[in-house]
């Protein structure tokens, strides 16, 4: 095959001393020769057809432990992203309610009851709920109206919440602090009201208790006595490992069954800035 290729090479290079035309027809022979001898099965050499048993072996063990490498690097970094949009709809939330406040003669807003689910309808200050922090603060957060329960709006609605319940759902996401020590009694009272006439159990009482003065905040009293508006949660995610919560109104098997950030709750402060509060702080006033 070799001798035959060589011959028909000098036959065709003299021909093409006396046609130029001919360099066309000569590169277009070699351009065919050189593909018939690496065409698999080729007797002149070439390259094997397929992977072979081992090479499929090793290929898939790479991909195993490339995805035992990364996907737990994914997972955290969802988690850190949960975390942030949460922390950002509580500062979101903390920042509507100094705005409510400031148009409503430094008074915070409420009657209010301690779960605060993700939705707002019905009658009620702006349109919704009046238990329903969120009716309250729409015209700040420009919230849109939800359609039906199952809707949500996105400030209220932390995304580790989206992923432990598989959706929005008929569940509060945040819970407010209903039970704060006040003064040098530490009287507990609720700072946001709360509604005992439609709920009398849980002050036993059927007076509305209204809410308080932002004057009245720096009363806040920690279980020694001491200041502690800055040490003391407004507004944390709801769950049913929270002890404080197991009193309160409302169907505990609805919510989460575990801490939705597994290993910290998010909270908002009476001093209104936002941080984590870590396992076995529920004990904070």
């Amino acid at each position: 095959m070799g001798r035959h290729i060589r011959a028909k090479e000098r036959e065709l290079q003299k021909s093409l001393k006396k046609n130029p035309n001919l360099a066309l027809r000569l590169l277009s022979w070699h351009t065919l020769c050189y593909f018939r001898d690496v065409m698999p099965g080729s007797k002149h050499g070439g390259f094997q057809e397929g992977f072979t048993l081992t090479e499929s072996l090793v290929a898939v063990g790479i991909i195993l432990v490339l995805g035992v490498v990364v996907l737990p690097s994914v997972g955290k970094v969802l988690n850190i992203r949960g975390d942030v949009t949460c922390l950002s709809n509580l500062r979101q939330i903390g920042l509507g309610i100094l705005q409510y406040t400031e148009e409503n003669n430094g008074v915070l807003p409420g009657p209010l009851q301690a779960m605060q689910f993700p939705w707002w309808s019905g009658a009620g200050p702006n349109g919704g709920d009046p238990t329903q922090l969120a009716s309250y603060l729409q015209p700040y957060l420009a919230l849109k109206k939800t359609r039906t329960k199952w809707d949500g709006t996105d400030v209220f609605v932390c995304p580790a919440y989206k992923s432990v319940k598989k959706g929005v759902g008929d569940s509060p996401a945040y819970a407010l602090n209903i039970r704060v020590p006040m003064g040098e009694e530490l009287t507990e009272r609720p700072p946001f009201g709360y509604p005992c006439a439609i709920y009398p159990n849980t002050f036993k009482t059927n007076a509305t208790m209204w809410p308080l003065r932002m004057v009245e905040l720096p009363e806040i009293r920690g279980t020694n006595g001491s200041p502690a508006q800055a040490s003391t949660w407004l507004m944390m995610d709801a769950d049913q490992q929270n002890e404080r919560f197991k009193n309160e109104p409302a169907d505990l098997r609805s919510l989460p069954p575990y801490k939705v950030h597994r290993t910290h709750r998010n909270a908002l402060f009476f001093d209104f800035h936002v941080a984590r509060i870590d396992f076995g702080s529920d004990s904070q006033p």
